[in-house]
């Protein structure tokens, strides 16, 4: 029986706005008032511990913190090669350079804060350092071990701490809710950044590179003071949030929260763990704003667009009970010697998934399945009406899978995508039921299901919990819609085709579960074996959702969105997801759209495959279709190298059937009659070739020649593509030109082809 418990809070915050409804009415005397006297702020507790008069220390076997007691500064010591970790930039470096503005102060700092001061007068934030701020810092040894630094600035008007700690080779690093205080009448907090210039290099005094999380991975060489762009990497955590405005999203938005720096033989990995859903990650090339390469993590309090919009009393304290509330931290794993590298820095990731419970995938036969999406249907909206066009009906999806097995491919997974009411989308959405008539009806989905688990074929539905666009199946926008923190319900109109003609809506995340719950036991009857969760825009958004009842925040809606898909696996046997987010894996079997091509090609630095080695082994995951690359020959290598699994996307009419429904421009060459000798073709080659690497970690990854690189699997195997127009040949390894080999575990040598 599924587990019916659902992580949205709601009693928490109405507590505390009774107690604020209590202070309203004994104003008079000064109840909460945040700047009299801080330990009556409601929700603000003071620190505890012993205060400490001189510098701290914490030690373990392999790395030694020393906290500085006038200012917060960290010191972190690895022990294995020595290295210094200065959470700050050397005071006597960093005066011999010509730094301008804030950053002379920003770059000494342990802290960037992010604020308003309305007595001064302007409509703008104002961004404070130690220096500039001046506060009060005061230094905790608290009872687990920890330091934990407060700052007071404004004469305590505003109040922050930093938790620090050490657990093996990382240092933790906790921005706690019920340390945060602020009067909005003297400092509204906008943000904090912590420890930003941590590891900073200055130039290129030592080789190295910035990792960033654009696309799968991406290295950023050390400039020196000579980087010739005017922008630095500084995105939004897992994109657009319609709920609670973070300011521009980039149409690659981060999928996994994570950012490092190399230098020489050391290196770090830092998590942007819980809370870390509000923020931005940013990394800044030497030359632009500081002489210094340096990254860290933006953790965001306030709504970018707070002072250009009047937010109504009723919004500010939403936000103060819920966003302000919200625990935040930020994990630095140091990495020495051999491991001091990107490939190292992915593994540490992968471990630090699998702390947060993710686990090992167990084999999935002799050889991978590719995976088979099946498009059915879309909505085409004109001047006349609406109907549905269906280009592959039950029956067709049947013989296609008939052919492939007959053909010889073995091992597949197939998915129905445009099989409801209505087809893909806009679609009827959140009504499902029944499939769209044009396809068949209840019975031929079902006996295709049947089809499909007599050869082996697990047979999932895309299914859609994320929005409305139409008042069936009982949607109510008012009551089920998801609420904008200043503006209420959020409705978008259509698409760039047909902008007026639907409203679109996203579901609260407690109507998502409902509407799950009330499918789950049709789907059983069908006999259909998973689901493919996906929604118009799930890869690069995550919405909070401040409903009149409760409260649900971007950790909280990840949290929903890792539920469905256990309640979806633990139902039917099998969940995937059409996003890449971090927070899905080890939730999720199948990660769909991960990010596979290019990083950000503006700062001229190198694509790697970070997050493809963290994640092998934990989840099966494909990027782009195979019939749907922009360049077949680079395309198909990338995804061999970075171990992603074949995918197609197929119909049996043409794709051109679709070209006034929203698919058009997704959807270009589909047919099944044109595409199938090669899925047959591909199918067999990486079957002879890779087999099943799917459940294997990447142990490693390198760059043999000149287009030319080697993905190592922890049974030993390396996989070597050749990008380049000449074949490869060194040290027994032969591949063909644009191809791929395979050298198995033990043996010198390979060959492709």
């Amino acid at each position: 029986m599924a587990d019916r418990r659902l992580t949205i809070r709601s009693g928490w915050s109405r507590a505390v706005r009774a107690a604020l409804l209590v202070c309203a009415l004994l104003a008079a005397a000064g109840c909460g008032a945040a700047g009299d006297d801080p330990a009556d702020a409601v929700g603000y507790v003071a620190p505890q511990g012993e205060p400490l008069q001189t510098d701290a220390t914490i030690e373990n076997d392999t790395l030694k913190l020393t906290v500085e007691r006038t200012t917060g500064v960290v010191s972190v010591t690895d022990k294995r090669n020595g290295h210094v970790w200065r959470g700050a930039a050397d005071k006597e470096e960093a005066a011999s350079r010509d730094i301008a503005g804030d950053y002379k102060g920003h770059v000494l700092s342990p802290f960037i804060v992010e604020y308003h001061d309305p007595t001064a007068n302007v409509n703008a934030f104002k961004r404070g350092n130690l220096q500039s701020e001046q506060p009060d810092v005061k230094l905790y040894r608290t009872g687990d071990d920890r330091v934990e630094v407060a700052y007071g600035l404004k004469n305590g008007a505003l109040r922050f701490s930093f938790r620090l700690g050490l657990s093996g080779a990382s240092l933790i690093v906790d921005v706690p809710g019920e340390r945060i205080l602020d009067d909005p009448k003297k400092a509204a907090l906008k943000s904090i950044t912590p420890y930003p210039f941590l590891g900073a290099v200055l130039g290129t005094s030592r080789p190295g590179y910035l990792l960033v999380p654009s696309g799968p991975g991406y290295l950023i060489d050390f400039y020196d003071n000579d980087y010739p762009y005017d922008a630095a990497f500084n995105e939004t955590v897992y994109g657009d949030d319609i709920g609670f405005e973070l300011g521009p999203v980039s149409p690659t938005p981060v999928r996994y929260p994570v950012f490092g720096i190399k230098r020489g033989d050391g290196a770090f990995v830092a998590v942007v763990g819980e809370g870390g859903a509000y923020g931005k990650l940013t990394a800044t090339p030497s030359g632009l704003l500081t002489p210094y390469n340096w990254a860290a993590a933006e953790l965001a309090y306030l709504p970018d667009d707070y002072l250009k919009n009047a937010y109504p009393a009723r919004s500010k304290q939403m936000i103060e009970d819920e966003v302000k509330r919200l625990d935040r931290r930020i994990t630095y794993t140091f990495l020495a010697g051999a491991d001091a590298d990107y490939v190292g820095m992915a593994k540490a990731y992968r471990s630090y998934l699998m702390a947060e419970g993710a686990r090992k995938l167990a084999p999935a036969g002799k050889t991978d399945p590719f995976a088979i999406t099946v498009y059915q249907a879309n909505l085409e909206i004109g001047m006349f009406g609406r109907k549905t066009v269906p280009v592959t009906t039950f029956a067709q999806a049947e013989q296609m899978l008939r052919t492939l097995s007959e053909r010889g491919v073995g091992s597949m997974t197939a998915a129905l995508r445009g099989w409801n009411d209505g087809g893909d989308f806009p679609g009827s959405w959140p009504k499902r039921f029944p499939p769209d008539p044009s396809l068949g009806k209840a019975d031929d989905l079902k006996r295709l299901a049947g089809y499909a688990r007599s050869i082996g074929v697990p047979l999932l539905l895309y299914d859609n919990y994320f929005d409305a666009v139409a008042k069936e199946a009982g949607f109510r926008p008012r009551e089920d819609a998801l609420r904008n923190v200043r503006t209420g319900v959020v409705e978008r109109k259509g698409d760039s085709l047909n902008l007026n003609s639907y409203t679109r809506y996203r579901l609260r995340p407690d109507r998502s579960v409902a509407y799950l719950r009330d499918a789950l036991p049709v789907y059983r009857e069908w006999g259909v074996s998973g689901l493919l969760l996906y929604g118009r825009d799930a890869n690069s958004t995550l919405h909070s959702d401040f409903g009149r009842d409760a409260v649900t925040t971007r950790s909280e809606a990840a949290g929903v969105q890792r539920q469905m898909l256990d309640e979806a696996a633990r139902e039917l046997g099998v969940s995937g997801f059409a996003s890449a987010n971090a927070y899905a894996v080890g939730h999720a079997s199948m990660l769909k759209g991960f990010p596979i091509g290019p990083g950000y090609d503006a700062f001229k630095g190198r694509t790697v495959p970070f997050y493809p080695i963290a994640v092998h082994g934990l989840a099966a995951y494909s990027g782009d279709e195979a019939n749907l690359y922009a360049d077949p020959p680079t395309d198909r290598l990338r995804h061999i190298e970075y171990g992603a699994i074949p995918a197609y996307t197929v119909t049996h009419d043409a794709a051109s059937e679709l070209q006034y429904t929203s698919a058009r421009s997704t959807l270009v060459s589909t047919k099944f009659d044109i595409w199938r000798d090669e899925i047959v073709r591909e199918y067999g080659t990486y079957r002879d070739r890779i087999g099943a690497s799917a459940h294997l970690f990447i142990e490693g990854h390198r760059q043999l020649a000149d287009g030319v690189y080697a993905t190592t699997y922890e049974d030993g195997r390396r996989v070597v593509v050749n990008y380049t127009d000449r074949p490869y040949r060194h040290e027994g390894v032969d591949v063909p030109a644009r191809d791929y080999a395979v050298v198995p575990a033990g043996k010198e040598g390979g060959s492709g082809g």
